[in-house]
């Protein structure tokens, strides 16, 4: 898994760069869902370290969504919310002990274990598919102006601002 997100880590930037962040971002949760998922049905040792090495390929790509959310934080936030997301990486490397605890010494199934821990990955996926916006600093880098400002408005109205006021047509 750590060789695949050394080798996943070099692809997604670019590709993101080409096209687009949120393509990228639901390209990497695919692949770790489904090769996360796949994993339970592994019967041999070369399948298995396969599997596992494109979960490892599909971390690599979770460098995008920092981008995405870097580039929507006002920059005197962003180094306190990126390094909160890192809380959340934190705490689930500590629960997944106890979530192995519990299918290894109760349900005695390490299938069951991969499935669960591929589950928030599945969640994420599509929680991504419907939220998360293409980065505005993409779009604009690729002329389309209208698209980012579109998204700009959405946002300002989330945050309970006028849109029509603060992006004037």
């Amino acid at each position: 898994m750590f060789a695949g997100a050394l080798v996943g880590t070099a692809v997604p930037g670019p590709l993101g760069d080409r096209i687009g962040r949120k393509p990228v971002l639901l390209y990497a949760a695919s692949i770790i869902s489904f090769f996360g998922l796949v994993t339970a049905f592994c019967n041999s040792f070369g399948p298995l370290l396969f599997v596992r090495f494109m979960v490892g390929f599909g971390i690599g790509g979770l460098t995008v969504p920092f981008d995405i959310l870097a580039e929507f934080l006002p920059t005197e936030n962003r180094g306190k919310y990126l390094l909160m997301i890192e809380y959340y990486w934190t705490l689930g490397s500590m629960v997944v002990p106890i979530i192995a605890y519990f299918a290894f010494e109760v349900i005695y199934s390490w299938r069951i274990f991969v499935i669960i821990c591929a589950i928030p990955c599945v969640l994420s996926l599509i929680a991504s598919m419907k939220y998360v916006p293409e980065s505005t600093r993409w779009l604009i880098m690729k002329g389309r102006n209208e698209e980012a400002v579109e998204i700009l408005k959405y946002a300002a109205t989330i945050n309970g601002i006028d849109a029509i006021q603060a992006f004037p047509d």
